[in-house]
Formats: C-alpha cells, structure tokens, sequence
C-alpha cells in the first residue's frame, strides 16, 4: 500500500512526536570525547576545513 503526500507528512509527524528526548541523549563517554574535541577545535580554530569544501570534495569523489 502506498501512502499519499498528506499522510507520509501525518505518519512523519506521528513518528517525530513518539521519539522520546532522552532517548537520544549521549552516553558520559560520548560527552567527554565531544567535550575533548571542541576543546580542541577552539584551541586550533585554523585547523579544520569549511564545511563546503569537505561537501565539495565529497561530491566529486562519490558522484
């Protein structure tokens, strides 16, 4: 059976209201290792790429 526009959109908003918010929550290892790395990122601000030319390169690569 194929769902219609509307009720894809109804069965989308069904699913986002049952999704509990502490369900997706980090666990304490999670949240030190993303704590270590944006403690680095700010430490070495020039390190990293733009987003865009990581999407970029991407999209030459697999495309």
């Amino acid at each position: 059976m194929r769902l219609g526009p509307s009720e894809r959109v109804e069965l989308a908003d069904a699913l986002w209201a049952s999704v509990e918010l502490g369900v997706t929550a980090l666990s304490a290892e999670h949240q030190a290792l993303l704590a270590e790395r944006v403690a680095e990122a700010d430490a070495n601000p020039g390190a990293g790429r733009p987003v865009d030319d990581v999407i970029a390169d991407l999209r030459v690569q697999y495309l």
